[in-house]
């Protein structure tokens, strides 16, 4: 499953897996995450179930495109997503993948920290990819602070992370992608050191 995210220098599309990793994605205008969405629900399938945690995009819209589609308060989506995750770890065959579609990651952060669910979120970041749980996160901040202050504003998270002798870097988490004001496209693969720029 692969979606094309942007055109290379030569004209020719970008395609990133979008079942390998979670990605975090840093947008400046709402259409930017908007068209993201669209994209990677076209993409999907029928065949495949997805959470949308979204306050300004046009929700029906966005269902239309896949039939699968949930669209609930946060708090539900968490608990939906958590519970996905926990029967996925007990059982023994791999099921078709859920992505997670996060407007806003901070909503997501501070419904966490406030109703002591963090471990949920840390779970979902962490264990979901290798049991097909996948999330999308976005947020109108720069990219280059998004997952520092979600590790920082999630200590289960940030202890996980450094729990052993070499502490794993932010990247291990997912892809990062960052759309500018000049329409340009950055990417970033998990693991990667560096940013590969895109149109």
């Amino acid at each position: 499953m692969q979606l094309a995210i942007a055109k290379r220098s030569d004209g020719s599309d970008y395609l990133v897996p979008i079942a390998e990793s979670n990605l975090f994605v840093s947008y400046v205008e709402k259409g930017q995450i908007e068209l993201l969405f669209q994209n990677l629900l076209a993409c999907f399938g029928q065949q495949v179930k997805v959470l949308l945690s979204a306050s300004t995009l046009p929700v029906e819209k966005l269902k239309e495109l896949n039939k699968n589609l949930v669209a609930e308060p946060d708090i539900v989506l968490l608990e939906m997503a958590y519970k996905e995750l926990k029967a996925r770890r007990k059982a023994a065959a791999v099921k078709a993948p859920v992505f997670i579609l996060i407007e806003d990651i901070w909503s997501w952060v501070l419904m966490t920290n406030k109703k002591g669910r963090s471990t949920r979120l840390t779970d979902l970041l962490t264990m979901g990819p290798e049991h097909q749980v996948f999330m999308i996160c976005a947020s109108a901040i720069s990219l280059r602070n998004l997952l520092t202050q979600l590790i920082d504003n999630n200590p289960k998270l940030k202890s996980r992370l450094t729990a052993s002798q070499h502490p794993r870097p932010v990247g291990t988490l997912g892809a990062e992608l960052i759309y500018t004001a000049e329409d340009f496209v950055y990417y970033k693969k998990k693991g990667s050191m560096e940013f590969e720029r895109l149109y």
